[in-house]
């Protein structure tokens, strides 16, 4: 579609009032328009000298075309406005979603729920493509005469990890109050089913999952939704891939034969009571029931034991992991805590991964784990890093792999938690705690009503605290997490400590008393040494070991 000049002129006769009570919302200096057949757009905001006013409007159309969210008919142009150049944009008139939405609900729930649906197919895929957010107000989408939903806010922002998304998930629940809860199902079972056709990822179910767990409903309708949006997360984070397949086969009637909700009002099912469209009458996605994924390496979700061993970082190291537990046996404590990483860096995967699955341990993921069970690793790994994942990749049994795809990146208990990383982190295992940080981590704990957590990652054997009004790095061999009121404790490393003595670490919490000991235990590394040079690892992947950092 082409507009003309007269095309804008003649929306400029009918200037529209911004307002969330109107069909159109926006911010003030934007100055909306909207004709029989267009909407023009001015952003007085943006007020350029001659010279670069037609390359603002070519740079911010250059930059819209790819993401594909703006109905094709949308473009930039200039004009003068009051003496001022100004750039606006011109599209199509479109119908405003918000006004309309909660009425299909309860007139034409299937449609209702196919907007949905494309929400979340353009919010997701945005931020896949882009790392970018869309502005997840029902006011800033729109359809046109085909049922086809698109973005009309000028507006992008940084993508934030779903964090705005799941406010304004819980915000649409309290806006649409035509929907009941069988409603929901059917949008939480779309939310889950695009959010693996797009992602293709257990972590991001995981991430998700973590930040639904956090959220506080304000009312009993929240509370349900999220219970349930929660619930359909971990039935879907602990499906076998072969039931994973079989849902994204599966439809919401019995006629279409696509992952879609049906567009086409006459093929829904009509209620024989009063002869009106009804979510009670829709065939439900067939998602079937989770299976507990048998892995060797999780034996237990709470410990019943009062001492337990932290371990973190084993990093594929054979002889360190076989001293470690070795040296628990020796003390007779029975259960461990892993913090992540059973593997990267070193050269024994399979070997590790053996060898833990006769011990009691309840494990979570690290970010070697996820790379080298996804082959993801296109953040957070040096150059070494990253060659080791690929050879491990490479070596790891398959079974082995998807076991580390399955497991759960966090840890709770009444008053404390377990993460790889550090606490803040939205994704668990990326981020550190170290000197820069680990205040912002102390604060996390305080506002999330815990007391301190386990970590690994930075392989320093350490506890970063706060106590009386003090914060600050506390190295002691033997420390009480009653002396603290936010404390992160790391053990160390079984397989790559970098504080600089050769050996192995970790620790032991005694539940009871609240003691935690820290332990530096010598093994032979030389072994570990010889068979990387055998399998031909780059030098400093080994030479470290030898340095203890």
């Amino acid at each position: 579609m082409y507009w003309s000049g007269s095309d804008v002129t003649e929306a400029l006769n009918h200037p529209q009032v911004l307002s969330g009570n109107n069909s159109y919302a926006g911010r003030p200096a934007t100055k909306l328009f909207v004709s029989d057949q267009c909407v023009v757009k001015l952003r007085t905001d943006f007020v350029f000298r001659a010279v670069d006013v037609l390359r603002k409007a070519e740079n911010v159309r250059e930059q819209e075309l790819p993401l594909k969210i703006y109905h094709p008919s949308k473009t930039w142009f200039t004009m003068d406005s009051d003496g001022e150049l100004v750039i606006g944009s011109i599209s199509k008139k479109l119908t405003p979603l918000h006004r309309n939405l909660n009425e299909l609900i309860e007139s034409d729930p299937t449609k209702a729920l196919n907007y949905l649906q494309q929400i979340f197919d353009l919010y997701f895929i945005t931020a896949r493509d882009h790392s970018k957010r869309l502005d997840e107000g029902l006011s800033n989408f729109a359809f046109d005469d085909e049922q086809q939903l698109y973005y009309v806010d000028d507006d992008l922002y940084a993508w934030d990890q779903f964090t705005s998304f799941i406010s304004q998930f819980v915000v649409w629940v309290r806006q649409l109050t035509n929907a009941d809860i069988d409603f929901w199902e059917f949008g939480v079972e779309l939310l889950i089913e695009t959010l693996v056709s797009v992602f293709n990822s257990n972590h991001i179910l995981q991430v998700v999952h973590a930040q639904f767990r956090s959220y506080t409903p304000i009312n009993e309708t929240e509370k349900e939704i999220v219970e349930l949006v929660k619930a359909c997360l971990v039935n879907q984070i602990k499906m076998p891939s072969a039931s994973k397949a079989a849902v994204e086969s599966t439809v919401i009637t019995e006629e279409e034969p696509d992952n879609s909700v049906v567009e086409n009002s006459e093929k829904q099912p009509v209620s024989a009571e009063n002869n009106e469209p009804s979510t009670a009458d829709f065939q439900r996605i067939s998602v079937p029931v989770a299976h507990e994924f048998e892995n060797p390496l999780v034996k237990f979700d709470q410990f019943s034991e009062d001492r337990i061993a932290v371990l973190a970082d084993i990093h594929a190291n054979a002889p360190a992991l076989e001293k470690v537990l070795s040296d628990l046996n020796a003390k007779n404590v029975t259960e461990v805590l892993i913090l992540g990483d059973l593997v990267g860096y070193g050269p024994h995967p399979n070997e590790c991964l053996e060898i833990l699955s006769n011990v009691n341990c309840l494990t979570i993921k690290g970010n070697h784990d996820h790379a080298a069970a996804t082959g993801d690793f296109a953040r957070g790994f040096s150059r070494m890093a990253r060659w080791a994942i690929e050879w491990t990749r490479e070596k790891i049994d398959p079974t082995y792999a998807q076991w580390l795809d399955r497991l759960d990146p966090l840890y709770f208990q009444d008053e404390w938690m377990a993460v790889h990383g550090a606490p803040i982190d939205k994704n668990f295992f990326y981020a550190y705690v170290y000197h820069m940080t680990y205040q912002d981590n102390l604060d996390w704990l305080k506002a999330n009503n815990l007391h301190f957590a386990f970590h690994g990652h930075s392989h320093i054997q350490a506890n970063f605290a706060r106590w009386r009004g003090s914060d600050g790095k506390v190295s002691e061999a033997e420390q009480n997490v009653h002396d603290y009121s936010q404390a992160l404790f790391c053990p160390g490393s079984v397989g790559q400590p970098r504080g600089g003595e050769v050996c192995t670490e970790y620790a032991i919490f005694e539940r009871s008393s609240g003691t935690i000991q820290f332990f530096k235990v010598q093994y032979d590394y030389a072994k570990t040494v010889a068979d990387m040079r055998r399998l031909n690892f780059p030098a400093p992947l080994y030479s470290r070991l030898e340095q203890g950092k």
